[in-house]
Parts: structure tokens; C-alpha cells; sequence
């Protein structure tokens, strides 16, 4: 029988303190000093790689945090190594209508024009359609993130894997202000 897994181990405690915004426990875990003979990183692992233990199989730590927790829980998982770039942490807060975690994240690094690819496990679990954050946000109806997804830089005209844009997708949950944003958006796009 082989040894157990010292990040497994850790795992659990690691999404409980995000899903708490329990700063020191999540710190500690973090932080922690070398966690067996055998495997010499230190810490909790906060998502360094896609191949990092997943909540519920499907979310990476940076991921589950995006929607469910602090902005100060998130900076820390980038702080110790968690990776932002290809994962679905932009596209939760935006769709969970978390104008500051979409910031956060932002200023971080992520890709406004980003799309989770399908094959991901979070998109095989949520959403088989590959989407930007602004997708995300203009169906749910959030404004303020729309807003500051399109005031940073966001492609309004890019298409979903079905074909749509954002603005289509808004307009077809019947949000007819953020549809009216956008449009004002591209309008101003187009007199610059």
C-alpha cells in the first residue's frame, strides 16, 4: 500500500478556510514548513497546476475561492503560487456577480477575453460552452461587472463556442440594461 498523499491530506482544511475567510488557518496552510521527508514543497498547495487536488473534483482552490470567498483569501492563494492563467477563477466571479473579486483578479493577470476550455472539469460539470467573463456576467444581468470587464479592456464582439455574443446572451435572459450598455460600449468603441 502507498503512502498517502501529504497535499490531499491538506486539501480539505485548504477549501474550508476559503469557504470561510478564515485569513490565518488559510495562511498557516499555506505557509506551512515542509510537509513530509518525501515531498519537499512546502505548504498547502494552492493550485499550482492543473494537475492540482480539485474541490469536488472539479474546482482548483483559486477557482473555488473566485466565487465563494474574500478578495484577500484569493490574493493569498496568488501569493503562494496558484495559477490564474487557463482556469476558470475570472469567468465564477463574474458569474456569481463579484465586481471586486473580478478586479481582484484582473489586476492579477486574467485574461478578460479568456475562455474556459470545454474539456476543463469545471465547464464538463457547469457549462459545456466555452465563455468569456463578460458571457458570464451579461446573462446573469451583473452590471457592475460588466461595466468594469468592457472600462478593461473586454471584446464585446467575441463569440461563445455556440456563436453568441455577450450582448446576445443578455438580451435572450431579457437584460435589457446591460444589452444597452454594450451597445453603448461599441458604439463608443467605433467613435474613437
Amino acid at each position: 500500500m502507498g503512502a498517502a498523499n501529504p497535499q490531499k491530506a491538506v486539501s480539505a482544511p485548504l477549501m474550508a478556510a476559503c469557504a470561510t475567510g478564515d485569513i490565518p488557518t488559510l495562511s498557516a496552510l499555506l505557509s506551512a514548513q515542509q510537509v513530509s521527508q518525501q515531498d519537499k514543497t512546502c505548504g498547502a498547495d494552492p493550485g499550482r497546476s492543473f494537475g492540482s487536488t480539485r474541490y469536488f473534483y472539479t474546482l482548483l482552490p483559486l477557482e473555488f475561492a473566485a466565487y465563494s470567498s474574500s478578495e484577500s483569501n484569493v490574493r493569498l492563494l496568488l501569493k503562494h503560487g496558484a495559477i490564474l492563467r487557463g482556469t476558470g477563477a475570472l469567468q465564477l466571479a463574474a458569474g456569481y456577480g463579484k465586481p471586486n473579486m473580478v478586479r481582484v483578479l484582473v489586476e492579477a493577470g486574467a485574461d478578460v477575453n479568456g475562455m474556459v476550455e470545454a474539456t476543463t472539469p469545471l465547464n464538463a460539470r457547469f457549462s459545456p460552452t466555452e465563455q468569456t467573463a463578460l458571457h458570464y456576467a451579461a446573462e446573469r444581468g451583473y452590471k457592475r461587472v460588466v461595466q468594469y470587464l468592457l472600462d478593461n479592456g473586454t471584446d464585446s464582439s467575441k463569440l461563445d463556442t455556440k456563436g453568441n455574443t455577450a450582448m446576445e446572451r443578455a438580451r435572450a435572459m431579457g437584460h435589457d440594461g446591460i444589452v444597452s450598455l454594450i451597445n453603448s460600449h461599441e458604439i463608443g468603441c467605433l467613435g474613437t
